[in-house]
């Protein structure tokens, strides 16, 4: 929810997705007052299958100057947040991806994208959305995660890395989580820090976000949830 509520604080007006095993379960909140809107949705397809439904329960998100998509698979964002946000407005790429994956095949993170509006009126971002369908986690990867970025290009579409890693190693934002941080990277990714699947040193974590203005409790909190 802080991450969401940081792009509402930022000047975007966030509709927020809550995907549930039982709808039924949903309680409104108090908490949820800065969103402009709040979508329910079964638990199936994944961030892609979210995004896609969302976009089409809301065409008029296809006006906006720019359009951020975000997933709440990162811990954040730190204070250097506004510096992210004022890069992206100085940027004219029609599509930003914060990194870029190597892993398979070029690709960037979808755990945040951001789209102009020359490619959100492009027949091949319309075509793109309306094709999403629901499937596991490798279906929703190899379909749409590792296909956007190349299939965005291929329109003839210009996009840009925000964060680029000099090596074109495993995940970036796990390998190289402490190069991005230094480069002003605003997040952690949750799965570095639950699992650390590549089983990297991870000394001082909590430190490096303290000083980038973050409490690392809401981090150990967070995870007592997902451990």
């Amino acid at each position: 929810m802080f991450h969401a509520r940081s792009w509402a604080e930022a000047g975007f007006k966030v509709n927020l997705t809550v995907i549930l095993d039982q709808l039924e379960n949903f309680t409104a909140s108090e908490k949820l007052a800065f969103a402009a809107g709040v979508l329910l949705r079964a638990n199936q397809g994944y961030d892609f299958g979210a995004w896609a439904a969302t976009i089409a329960q809301l065409p008029d998100l296809r006006k906006a100057s720019l359009l951020c998509i975000a997933n709440d698979s990162v811990y954040g964002p730190f204070n250097n947040f506004s510096a992210m946000i004022d890069r992206i407005s100085k940027t004219d790429a029609d599509m930003i991806g914060l990194t870029e994956s190597y892993e398979v095949t070029r690709h960037f993170q979808s755990y945040i994208m951001l789209f102009r509006q020359t490619a959100l009126r492009h027949p091949s971002f319309v075509k793109f959305w309306r094709n999403v369908r629901t499937g596991g986690r490798s279906f929703v990867i190899e379909n749409y995660e590792l296909k956007l970025l190349l299939g965005m290009e291929k329109a003839g579409l210009r996009a840009l890395a925000l964060y680029p890693t000099v090596e074109k190693g495993p995940n970036p934002t796990l390998m190289f989580w402490r190069e991005l941080i230094a480069a002003g990277f605003p997040f952690l990714k949750v799965q570095l820090l639950r699992d650390n699947p590549l089983q990297l040193d991870l000394t001082g974590w909590d430190a490096l976000v303290r000083e980038r203005g973050f409490d690392p409790g809401l981090i150990r909190d967070h995870l007592k949830i997902q451990i």
